[in-house]
């Protein structure tokens, strides 16, 4: 039987979700959404998931609020993807990533290829995620 990963994908734009979740059937996973964090809170809080996907923006509170949340409240240590609009620039794009401590991080829009790497990188089985660029 084959292993099925589950992920957690916090975004605020339906749309989107629903693109997102529509090209990671193909990769077999299998991968809820929520669109605030307060909703994104109460899963993580109920339910196991393999890793977690946030968007920057989010209607209650901003992505990197939720990250510190899941880092420092449930000592989170899954793999944590954060997609944004905001970060285009090289020296933003390092200093989120090393001060969140994030596994991956993408600047929006995201294609296809896009999101199928990022979930074949969330499970690879090297057992040394982090910090790994996409």
């Amino acid at each position: 039987m084959a292993l099925i990963y589950s992920i957690l994908l916090v975004g605020n734009d339906k749309e989107f979700c629903n693109y997102f979740i529509g090209i990671a059937k193909l990769t077999g996973v299998l991968i809820e959404s929520v669109h605030d964090a307060d909703s994104a809170k109460q899963f993580l809080r109920e339910k196991e998931f393999d890793a977690i996907i946030i968007d920057g923006c989010l209607p209650d509170i901003i992505g990197i609020d939720l990250v510190l949340w899941i880092k420092n409240e449930l000592k989170n240590n899954k793999p944590i993807c954060f997609i944004s609009a905001g970060y285009a620039d090289a020296k933003s794009f390092k200093n989120i990533k090393q001060d969140l401590s994030i596994d991956f991080f993408l600047n929006k829009p995201l294609s296809t290829s896009d999101i199928i790497s990022l979930i074949e990188n969330l499970f690879e089985e090297t057992g040394n995620r982090k910090n790994k660029q996409v």
